[in-house]
């Protein structure tokens, strides 16, 4: 059985149960969002996630910025890449063409950044970018602009449906949180982005969290009802190794 198969017959902790309030403190670190303003782009970092060019024709639509990168060099469905998707629904959520820039050869975070930075600078002086991505993703995305511009301010978009939105807690999106948190450390060391904060309490939540997962393995869980993570977005991640519980392989 695959592993978002044996996930599917697992459903969530119950919510405001140790492991639902862990999940919750590790969601609220990694999904970083800013007040959002005008800026010089709406950057949409590629992925399977189509909830990513919603949110970011809601942006262009409200004035946040002129231009839309789309980023990503990945296949969505065997032959279109991620950019070429994503602009596909910009489009036909209003977002005129000219105002569409593509960035096509993008493998993983760092590259989005990289090309679609260059792809920018030709048609506007980038002082500031509104990104958009998958939630999880959010403050990785955010520390590698850092990283690699760092005098471009970068105010964090992620694709949620409400401002308040937090996934079930399930195997499938406690694994994809602890592979972010994991991401985070490691790619510190390796030079792909800024160093971020780890706060004592989420250090405790994500122990809670690795416990609870291997508990999981173990005990079926109680059916409960709860919100969970849209249906496997891809998210690009650099290709290198890192410690402790990674996402699913749907997930990067």
């Amino acid at each position: 059985m695959t592993e978002e198969g044996s996930d599917a017959s697992r459903a969530a902790w119950p919510v405001d149960s140790e492991v639902d309030v862990a999940f919750r403190a590790l969601w609220r670190h990694l999904v970083v969002a800013d007040p959002t303003g005008p800026s010089d782009a709406i950057f949409c970092f590629g992925s399977r996630d189509r909830a990513v060019p919603a949110r970011a024709a809601e942006l262009h639509a409200a004035g946040v910025a002129p231009l839309v990168m789309v980023s990503g060099g990945g296949l969505i469905d065997g032959h279109r890449t991620e950019a070429d998707v994503f602009a596909e629904d910009l489009g036909a959520r209003g977002v005129p063409p000219e105002q569409i820039v593509r960035e096509r050869v993008s493998r993983n975070t760092g590259e989005n950044v990289t090309f679609g930075v260059r792809g920018l600078e030709v048609h506007v002086r980038l002082r500031r970018i509104t990104a958009v991505s998958w939630p999880l993703v959010a403050r990785r995305c955010r520390a590698t602009v850092a990283r690699h511009h760092p005098t471009v301010t970068v105010a964090s978009a992620p694709a949620l449906a409400h401002p308040d939105e937090v996934w079930a807690a399930t195997p499938r999106t406690v694994r994809a949180a602890l592979g972010e948190w994991d991401r985070l450390g490691a790619y510190v060391a390796r030079g792909f982005t800024v160093a971020q904060p780890r706060p004592p309490e989420v250090r405790t939540a994500v122990r809670t969290l690795r416990r609870a997962l291997a508990d999981a393995a173990t005990a079926p869980l109680v059916a409960v009802g709860g919100r969970d993570a849209p249906t496997a977005p891809g998210v690009a991640s650099h290709p290198v190794p890192h410690a402790g519980a990674s996402a699913p392989a749907a997930f990067r």
